[in-house]
């Protein structure tokens, strides 16, 4: 469950996720289009963005406030293979990083909707002599 402000997204294995305002003890959202169980979960409040990292390698960015699904995004970096993985949004809400068993990040443009860029793991560097 991440929450941010007054809200609060939660994923589950069975491929649901559910967003919910925490003013309130009902849920606001279940979010549609899922087609694995959710690894991850991010959302913003100020940007009423919420992303999902599925186990199927895919990214999904939804609206928090009509539950509309914006992207769903891939890439071949990223490989997800256990039960829980973090997503994360970056501070201004625009870009999404998703961790992946290879070692890579794999960063995501979520308002383009597109790939922005892939990062190496650490240590691949070549000491100087």
């Amino acid at each position: 469950a991440v929450a941010s402000e007054v809200l609060l997204a939660t994923g589950h294995l069975d491929g649901v996720c559910r967003v919910w305002d925490t003013r309130s003890p009902d849920v606001a959202l279940e979010l549609e289009g899922l087609t694995a169980p959710v690894a991850g979960v991010a959302c913003d409040a100020r940007t009423s963005k919420v992303v999902v990292l599925g186990r199927d390698a895919t990214v999904r960015v939804f609206d928090a406030r009509t539950g509309a699904r914006l992207h769903a995004l891939a890439h071949a970096a990223l490989r997800v293979s256990a039960p829980a993985a973090r997503v994360s949004l970056s501070p201004c809400g625009s870009y999404a990083a998703a961790p992946s068993t290879t070692g890579d990040c794999v960063v995501f443009d979520v308002e383009a909707g597109v790939a922005s860029v892939v990062l190496g793991p650490p240590g691949l560097h070549t000491p100087a002599v």
